[in-house]
């Protein structure tokens, strides 16, 4: 069954469809386009609210199936209730000039998925800025795998820029796109995590390719447990680039990328920040590896109280990559930590200021012959990985109070 809030046909010209409410019969599902089958010209879509079925699969559409030339979506509200809707913000495809409203979304049970715009976007279409709200516990009830919301849209390409979305309270998330392709751009997000076991939030796609460029994200990860933040994509090829992204761990474990899982051709990383606050954290400013000729960005390393293990840059770099000036940070009460790469050719800098030091007198440096222990009261220390002398450090290579 499908049903249209205006028309089953098209809207044209300046038509402006008007505010629907419409829920559907539990058991019965099928598919809701708040305004029409298709948006043209400078068309615009009403502000509509509809709600899935309940026991059913429902597929809701806050606009249209498709968007064309300079039409508008609305600022719709969607509500999944079923085990496997799918909640579309505005349309299923959106093409040229096509703009998505600022709307909500709001899951309703695992599987579900949500996109804050459409499944594709093409050309110079834009995302609207929309919130979209997840189920915060919801591995820990036992509901099975959790939906995921896409900030934007399932592919963006062409010229394609998303909105600058919030999406709160999820186990699975991403800014932007499952896929961005040719010179397409992420908005500026804010992801935050659940209170579940786990959480894995993505600032803008699971993969970049091409010319793409991400947003300057926040993450924040709230999981009870395993928290895994990426600030941009889990894979960056081609010539992609990183926004600058700020990244804060969960409570208990977490895993910081400030860019990628793996950067390889031509990507570049961004300038990120990345901020510890669990027990056992793993921070790297880019990717766990760097490939090919891709480079890394300045990042900043932000220790907290747990053991901290840091990359700058990468754990892998291969021979054709370049690496960033990035800056370890630490204060007191930090635990035991240690930085797997940091480089004095690069311009790397461990930041002591919080501790009130303004010499190298001030710590203690010893040496077991392949690593170096910088210890900077009772509780706090940094093991620098593979610097075997400590006599190479100098005045330059910290920043003091």
């Amino acid at each position: 069954m499908a049903v249209y809030g205006d028309t089953s046909g098209i809207l044209r010209d300046h038509e402006h469809a008007g505010d629907q409410i419409f829920a559907l019969a539990d058991d019965v599902g099928g598919t809701v386009y708040g305004d029409a089958d298709q948006l043209l010209d400078h068309s615009s879509g009403g502000d509509d609210a509809l709600t899935g079925a309940q026991r059913v699969n429902s597929v809701l559409f806050g606009d249209a199936d498709t968007m064309h030339g300079h039409s508008h979506g609305g600022s719709d509200t969607l509500t999944g209730v079923g085990l496997r809707d799918q909640l579309y913000g505005d349309a299923y495809g959106m093409y040229e000039h096509a703009t998505g409203g600022n709307d909500k979304l709001v899951l309703g049970a695992s599987f579900e998925l949500l996109y804050g715009d459409a499944h594709d976007m093409f050309d110079h279409a834009r995302g609207g800025d929309d919130t979209m709200i997840g189920s915060p516990g919801q591995i820990e009830i036992g509901q099975g795998p959790p939906g995921v919301l896409y900030g934007d849209a399932f592919t963006m390409s062409g010229h394609t820029l998303g909105g600058n979305d919030t999406l709160s309270d999820t186990a699975a998330a991403v800014g932007d796109a499952d896929s961005m392709s040719d010179h397409a751009r992420g908005g500026d997000d804010l992801l935050t995590g659940g209170n579940g076991r786990a959480d894995a939030l993505v600032g803008d796609a699971n993969r970049m390719t091409d010319h793409t460029v991400g947003g300057n994200d926040i993450l924040v990860g709230h999981a009870g447990g395993l928290s895994g933040l990426t600030g941009d994509a889990g894979e960056m090829s081609g010539q992609a680039r990183g926004g600058d992204d700020h990244l804060i761990g969960g409570p208990s474990l977490a895993v910081l990328h400030g860019d990628a899982t793996t950067m390889r051709d031509q990507a570049v990383g961004g300038d990120d920040v990345l901020e510890s606050t669990g027990s056992t954290n793993r921070l790297y400013g880019d990717a766990e590896t760097l490939a090919d000729n891709s480079r890394g960005g300045n990042d900043v390393l932000i220790g907290g109280h747990g053991a901290d293990h840091m990359w700058g840059d990468a754990a892998t770099v291969a021979a054709g990559a370049l690496t960033g000036a990035d800056t370890f940070v630490f204060g007191p009460g930090g635990g035991r930590d240690d930085i797997n790469d940091f480089r004095q050719s690069d311009g790397d800098r461990i930041d002591v200021s919080a501790f009130g030091f303004t010499h190298v007198e001030d710590m203690t440096f010893t040496s077991d012959g392949a690593n170096t222990t910088l210890s900077f009261d009772d509780s706090s220390s940094v093991v620098l990985v593979g610097l075997a002398d400590p006599h190479v450090l100098h005045t330059s290579d910290f920043l003091f109070a």
